[in-house]
């Protein structure tokens, strides 16, 4: 079995089928370490291959789209969430300046094999056909998304529950009011185009003149085009077509109206003149009634203790971190000094010195001996948690030293990545002190983050974008858009379902992280968003802001828990425990969030529980 490779300057892509690098152009053959080309299926503008996920037991079946010109394109333009006639999207890449995405394989005949195999269709096939896909149309418009590109070998028929899918999603488009306004570009087969889509002017009535264009060419078997009269501008597809009811004929030819003010501009119109004696207008969804709530979990957070640095003047905290075992919290402040405090006691037990410059980072290994710094200094130093021994002193070289901003240690403790003041992300061998950087932002690097795994890397920018790196092979995966202002802040939740990440424009954003599909924009803070975190168990969003708060949302539904207002001034930095509840020991907190502030304080928050009945509203 051969494999291609997805280098589009390849001059020789197929490969033996376990290779893992091309043997002619050297490209990495497989997207993530995971998913790999088969076989080509369509090659043009964008190339699709057929492919198999690796990682999948049993190997399942995929589909990848490789695209050019991915910065021009809109990235949120497929985010339509999960529907059953819709391939579910896998992932999401970017590489060497294409996009690729891994999509679901839908196994079946597309309705053009099936006109070749069964037959012209006839009017009941093509009523059903109708009550299938305009639900569909309805789904994806409200969603503001044209599809562009409906027609039939678009539609393929599922073998396992014979319902329609509709696929080739990598012509679609976001239709805001700037986008409709302006032309844009020619996209679609020209047989099933709507003319204003031919000038570039695509509106959601031109779906719905390509689903048209569609229905006659299986009443007839012939091409659109030939169906059209251009001298008269009239259709003549009911000549050569079977028997179908003037009442079918007459919103086909609506739906096929040159002029896009006449004809239908929404689903729910054709569908309603379809259907004229439904009595349900399948739109329309009775209301929920209101139902008992079982004894719900209603978390409340209380503030144990506040520490203070320095109780003769305000210190202000940059950065706090927790040791995995949730015993120890270690912060560092703009007096150049780091402190070790006693998470069950609120006790100062231990403070190191040697940074010449304001404490801007502090993180801690996975096995809770190893702490490292970073400061406005340049110089990152690497320490004994448990002596408080310092080990080694790492220092940018001269001529690239800046300001540490960010900190992260792999898993297996071998690895320091860190960003500074510029567009770099560096990459050091903590036994050799030797040290690799690259890049990708263009603007400073002010936040990172990585997975539990350690396999996936995110990065945050003043350039207002999100990175998604595979940290083995430094490949980029993905570049996220969408804030107004700097990045500051970025984690992965531990089961790595999502990325978020915070900004100077006073939002959050909720992403899936092996797509990038936006799951949620969180705006309830008045001043920018600093700082977050996730809890252990990957269902708790911790946001701390310059507006003095700190929010907690239920983070798969984005949904406001509760809110934390005992600091007095902009809160820098917030840590959380890395172990679920269920596995802290008895006598620790349960379990703990540790916050920084301006205020000079840090604050150790305790999660309590009570149960609460009640009734939906």
């Amino acid at each position: 079995m051969s494999c291609y490779c997805l280098n589009p300057a390849c001059r020789k892509p197929e490969n033996s089928g376990d290779a893992n690098f091309c043997e002619t152009c050297g490209q990495r053959l497989k997207l993530d370490d995971r998913y790999r080309a088969l076989e080509p299926i369509h090659a043009g503008a964008g190339s699709t291959f057929l492919a198999v996920d690796e990682q999948s037991v049993p190997r399942l079946r995929c589909v990848i789209k490789r695209f050019q010109a991915l910065s021009n394109r809109d990235s949120t333009q497929l985010d339509l969430g999960q529907h059953p006639k819709i391939p579910q999207l896998l992932a999401y890449f970017e590489r060497n300046a294409y996009g690729y995405w891994v999509q679901e394989f839908i196994p079946g005949q597309d309705l053009a094999a099936q006109l070749t195999q069964d037959g012209v269709f006839e009017e009941p096939q093509i009523r059903e056909l109708l009550n299938d896909l305009l639900p569909l149309l309805k789904y994806i418009h409200d969603r503001q998304v044209i599809h562009r590109d409906i027609k039939p070998t678009n539609l393929i028929r599922r073998q396992r529950t014979d319902r329609l899918v509709l696929v080739g999603f990598d012509t679609a488009k976001r239709a805001t009011g700037s986008v409709l306004a302006k032309t844009g570009t020619v996209l679609g087969s020209a047989d099933y185009t709507a003319p204003e889509q031919l000038r570039g002017k695509a509106t959601f009535a031109s779906d719905l003149y390509s689903l048209a264009a569609t229905c006659v060419y299986l009443l007839t078997n012939l091409s659109p085009n030939d169906l059209f009269n251009s001298h008269e501008g009239t259709w003549m597809w009911r000549s050569v077509s079977l028997p179908v009811t003037d009442a079918l004929s007459k919103i086909l030819d609506k739906m096929l109206e040159g002029a896009v003010n006449l004809r239908y501009q929404s689903a729910e119109q054709v569908l309603q003149d379809l259907n004229p004696n439904a009595v349900v207008n399948p739109f329309v969804s009775l209301p929920d009634l209101p139902q008992t709530k079982p004894q719900v979990a209603c978390p409340v957070w209380t503030c144990l203790y506040t520490l203070t640095s320095d109780p003769d003047r305000i210190v202000e905290v940059n950065a706090v971190a927790l040791s995995p075992d949730g015993q120890i919290v270690v912060s560092g402040s703009d007096d150049r000094l780091i402190r070790l405090w006693d998470a069950e006691t609120g006790n100062l037990y231990q403070t190191l010195s040697g940074h010449t410059g304001s404490v801007t980072a502090v993180a801690i290994g996975a096995d809770g001996n190893l702490l490292i710094s970073g400061s406005w200094d340049t110089t990152i130093k690497q320490w004994n948690l448990a002596t408080g021994e310092l080990q080694q002193t790492l220092t940018e070289l001269p001529n690239l030293a800046k300001p540490i901003t960010a900190l992260v240690i792999t898993p297996d403790g071998q690895t320091l990545i860190s960003s500074n003041r510029s567009s770099e992300i560096t990459l050091w061998n903590l036994h050799t002190g030797q040290r690799h950087s690259f890049t990708g932002h263009t603007d400073q690097v002010n936040t990172l983050a990585l997975s539990q795994d350690g396999k996936i890397l995110a990065s945050g920018s003043a350039d207002s974008t999100v990175k998604i790196w595979h940290l083995g092979t430094r490949e980029l995966l993905r570049t996220l858009t969408g804030h107004g202002g700097a990045v500051y802040a970025v984690d992965i939740s531990p089961d790595r379902q999502f990325v978020v990440s915070s900004s100077w424009d006073r939002t959050v954003k909720v992403r899936n992280l092996n797509t990038g599909r936006l799951s949620c924009t969180l705006t309830h803070h008045a001043l920018p968003v600093s700082t977050l975190a996730i809890s252990a168990d990957s269902q708790t969003l911790f946001t701390g802001s310059r507006d003095t708060t700190i929010k907690l949302w239920d983070l798969p539904s984005g949904k406001l828990l509760t809110t934390l207002s005992d600091h007095t001034v902009a809160v820098n930095t917030i840590a959380a425990s890395t172990i679920a509840a269920s596995t802290i020991a008895s006598s620790l907190p349960s379990p703990t969030l540790v916050s920084g502030s301006r205020d000079g304080t840090i604050k150790i928050w305790q999660q309590s529980v009570l149960m609460q009945t009640g009734r939906n509203n």
